[in-house]
């Protein structure tokens, strides 16, 4: 029993569980580098190549509504590990490790056990593996790193609180510059800061709440300045602010009304994750009830952001499951402080010999029944099929698989088609609806436009805007202008359904012909197909002598 309490006196890494539960956990996180990527970490790694080798940031080099934050992630990952996959896979996966020791911190620190600290490790790891290729690397896991090492830093550092008070708000401002609607943090520890200093001295108490405010502005004020000077800002607001919040935001399931989506929402928070969920209720009310005073003030910060995350949830208007990915995240803690109190007072109740066996039985079937619940089975087959061996069969295994629904292993095979065939000066176009073949294959898009659906989202009316018809014809005249070597169709606009995007038909070769008419004409005439992927199509254009 002694291993499993809390000495406060002693440092993680000199807990007896600290390092079986980061040896584990990091296993676990291991079997994620043999992810390929869906569409949002392609679009997010190939703006970020733009960016490193040609100096085109995002929406000035490639135009996605993405907010800033995102890009600016994966740009450190490439400048760190390379242009690969694999190379943001390792980003991603150090990530996560240092999630780990952050989770450990809290759980034990929230329920005084090192039993808790470690459940709540390895139990994120199994959770974040379960989320697969195309909920990993996501914008939700970098926001949950952010506000996780707020709390961390904010409750660790109460001596320095200056410098305390502007890390957490250079955390909370990355937060916010990843996904705006995490700036619903801001006032939870604006007012802890606030009142804090009210107490220690009334005059101090502004100033502090301004300096954290000033923290929090900063990353995005540099965003700002930064695009300001490269004449950048009409491309940085129609493609983040304008188009998210006249077009992209107004898709979803407001349909359904608001009593009814409210149900649907609980519905589903309830169903995806049950043993995070319910222990998880369960260790907000034991923690509550039995913390210190000063103790609570922590507590009831962790449970606003378990709700600010939910009201996030709610306004993105989308419901993927990775969207509540801070909400799980900040809930385990809670949910691994009470099965680590149901474990020692089951435990209390058995002599020693008996009491040595029951803690490693116990934990062991937790874990397993943690997996079962939280790894779909196709994902287990995944990791025992591919991982640890060669990449690129793993990279292609999803071909013609309902849980490939990105076609991601279509992109792949594409790339590896074109690889031996592309010579110097080859120019490719790909009409599609991310830009993972570009990415694999180190080529620049002779366009910005790298998602074709952006032109095609309708506003709540049902209608193209003006703006989008402008930019269909710049993507028009540029391809007419250009006659690339290669042009690339994919035949379906993967993953979403209609009541998510509002979108006149899911066949992008469908929308080719009635959008892009003189695209389609110049396809006809002047290219040949010579090859199909899964849903894409490859044509080469016809050396001149053969033309008609």
């Amino acid at each position: 029993m002694r291993a499993l309490k809390n000495n406060s006196g002693d440092g993680l890494c000199r807990d007896r569980l600290f390092w079986p539960a980061m040896l584990l956990g990091g296993a676990v996180l291991s079997l994620t580098l043999w992810f390929g990527f869906g569409m949002d970490q392609s679009i997010c790694a190939y703006a970020a190549w733009l960016w490193k080798h040609y100096q085109k940031p995002p929406y000035v080099g490639s135009w996605d509504l993405s907010f800033p934050g995102i890009f600016i992630v994966y740009r450190l990952a490439l400048a760190l590990f390379g242009d690969s996959m694999l190379a943001v896979r390792i980003f991603d996966c150090l990530v996560q490790l240092s999630t780990l020791v952050m989770i450990f911190h809290l759980a034990k620190k929230i329920s005084g056990q090192s039993l808790a600290g470690a459940l709540a490790a390895v139990f994120f790891s199994i959770f974040y593996f379960g989320h697969g290729e195309l909920e990993t690397a996501q914008r939700e896991s970098c926001i949950f790193w952010c506000l996780l090492a707020a709390v961390v830093i904010f409750f660790r550092s109460e001596k320095r609180s200056r410098l305390r008070d502007i890390c957490t708000g250079l955390l909370l401002g990355v937060a916010f510059l990843v996904k705006p609607f995490f700036g619903l943090a801001w006032p939870v520890f604006g007012a802890l800061i606030f009142f804090e200093r009210l107490r220690q001295s009334p005059k101090r108490a502004v100033p502090a709440l301004l300096l954290f405010s000033l923290a929090c502005v900063l990353p995005s004020l540099l965003v700002i300045f930064y695009y300001w000077r490269i004449n950048g800002l009409e491309d940085l607001y129609r493609q983040t602010l304008w188009f998210n919040f006249k077009i992209y935001g107004s898709s979803g399931l407001n349909p359904l009304g608001g009593s009814r989506l409210s149900l649907l929402i609980i519905r589903h928070v309830i169903r995806q994750q049950p043993l995070i969920l319910w222990p998880g209720l369960l260790g907000v009310v034991l923690c509550l009830r039995t913390a210190a005073r000063h103790e609570r003030k922590m507590l009831w910060a962790i449970i606003s952001l378990i709700i600010v995350s939910l009201i996030s949830y709610r306004l993105q208007n989308k419901y993927f499951a990775f969207h509540l990915f801070p909400f799980w995240g900040f809930l385990l803690v809670f949910a691994a402080a009470a099965m680590a109190r149901a474990l020692s007072a089951l435990a209390g109740k058995l002599q020693n010999p008996a009491r040595a066996v029951f803690y490693p039985l116990a934990v062991l079937l937790l874990l397993v029944l943690m997996a079962l619940l939280s790894v779909p089975q196709s994902q287990m087959q995944y990791a025992r099929k591919y991982a640890f061996r060669n990449l690129d069969q793993a990279y292609a295994s999803g071909l013609g698989t309902p849980e490939d629904h990105h076609l991601a292993a279509d992109q792949f095979l594409a790339a590896q088609y074109l690889k031996p065939r592309l010579k110097p000066g080859d120019q490719l176009v790909f009409f599609g609806p991310y830009p993972l073949v570009q990415f694999l294959l180190h080529i620049r898009q002779l366009s910005r436009f790298i998602c074709l659906q952006h032109f095609l989202f309708r506003a709540p009316d049902n209608n193209l805007t003006t703006r989008q018809f402008a930019w269909m014809q710049e993507f028009s005249s540029e391809v007419l202008r250009a006659r690339p070597r290669f042009f690339l169709v994919a035949n379906s606009f993967p993953g979403m359904k209609s009541r998510f995007m509002n979108l006149a038909s899911r066949s992008l070769h469908q929308e080719l012909n009635q959008e892009f008419p003189e695209l389609a004409e110049m396809l006809r005439k002047h290219y040949t197909r010579t090859h199909q992927c899964g849903e894409i199509e490859i044509f080469e254009i016809i050396p001149s002598p053969q033309r008609q």
